[in-house]
């Protein structure tokens, strides 16, 4: 196989993953709009904390991609279980830490972008109170898909992305309107959703 076709074989399933992204902001979009505009606001601010964090945490995977990249063309197994599992355990520790203190720095964080209007900033609280219960499990997904690509096994990442969008644009509208005889939650519907796809995913 030319450089080109392996190009392919690995960006392919990773363009494939990157999809159910998007398709969760439309459902997630959609559903805040029929809540209410303070909804869609609110939870619009709050989206912006997983930019950061996702941000911060793609840091950390390039150093890891390289580091295990390098080792398995090296045939060094040892420094691939070495560089995987500090980073998996510096993931674990600061997710942990970013969900333990977030009752003392969330509602200053929506505090700030909400811009004083009350009703939105209480409604990006709700919905990332419950939505920040999912950091841990995105990290560790991320660490494990960087591994997996890593080793160019592209797929088993892209089945999880796959597997989190499917449940997400089911859950989100169904935990936060009451659909399928789920009750009705609003935005807190909404978080708990994102943070129960999360872990579906790390599961698949």
């Amino acid at each position: 196989m030319g450089s080109g076709g392996e190009v392919s074989r690995i960006a392919f399933p990773v363009l494939v993953g990157m999809v159910p992204d998007s398709i969760i902001s439309l459902v997630a979009m959609i559903t805040a709009s029929k809540i209410g505009t303070e909804a869609l606001a609110g939870t619009g601010l709050a989206s912006y904390l997983f930019i950061i964090i996702n941000a911060v945490a793609s840091v950390f995977m390039v150093g890891l991609l390289v580091i295990t990249s390098q080792a398995y063309g090296g045939n060094d197994l040892r420094l691939i279980e070495r560089a995987f599992g500090e980073t998996l355990m510096t993931s674990v520790i600061s997710s942990l830490a970013v969900v333990t203190t977030s009752p003392l720095w969330l509602p200053i964080y929506t505090s700030l972008l909400s811009g004083g209007q009350e009703s939105v900033n209480e409604v990006a609280v709700t919905y990332l109170s419950l939505r920040v219960f999912s950091i841990p499990a995105l990290m560790l997904n991320s660490v494990i898909a960087t591994l997996f690509r890593a080793v160019e096994k592209p797929w088993p990442p892209t089945y999880s992305s796959i597997s989190i969008g499917v449940s997400s644009s089911v859950l989100i509208p169904s935990l936060a309107l009451g659909y399928l005889g789920l009750p009705r939650l609003g935005v807190s519907g909404m978080g708990l959703a994102s943070t129960i796809s999360q872990y579906i995913g790390l599961l698949v």
